[in-house]
């Protein structure tokens, strides 16, 4: 079930003026990343010191929910041929959405124009997977007031 994630940084001496706005960025990337990962969590707090940026993230997900979405593939007229065999468009969408010509069907868009459809079934990625590909950007693009740079 979901469970407590935190996620402690340590680091230099930050300003004291910079504290709290890296631990609100740090939160805010992480919550719009789980939201758009579709990832349930309850809540998402950062507190920070000048040497610690702490994130805690109540009652988070393991995993993604499976889920099926519809993948809209060419055209009718692209996706067949003459005699109404499938073509190497339509082969090349099925196979890029690993379904067969069986799974597919064919529907007006609500333009005028029909198109293939597939629905195509994803399974849920693991949290900490999620996760661990993507904190680290998230890290880099923490930004303070003021840049410092070396021998300046």
């Amino acid at each position: 079930g979901p469970s407590t994630f935190v996620l402690e940084v340590g680091t230099e001496e930050l300003p004291a003026a910079s504290v709290d706005s890296a631990a609100d960025q740090l939160a805010t990337m992480i919550e719009e990343k789980l939201r758009s990962e579709r990832l349930g969590f309850s809540s998402v707090v950062g507190c920070a010191t000048p040497r610690r940026l702490v994130i805690t993230v109540a009652d988070l997900a393991q995993q993604q929910d499976d889920r099926i979405r519809e993948a809209r593939g060419p055209p009718k007229r692209a996706a067949f041929d003459s005699e109404g065999n499938a073509t190497k468009a339509a082969l090349g969408f099925c196979r890029s959405q690993g379904v067969s010509m069986d799974d597919v069907d064919v529907r007006d868009d609500g333009k005028g124009t029909e198109y293939l459809y597939a629905k195509v079934e994803e399974k849920g990625r693991l949290t900490s997977d999620l996760l661990s590909e993507s904190l680290p950007g998230m890290l880099m693009k923490i930004s303070f007031g003021r840049t410092m740079r070396w021998n300046a």
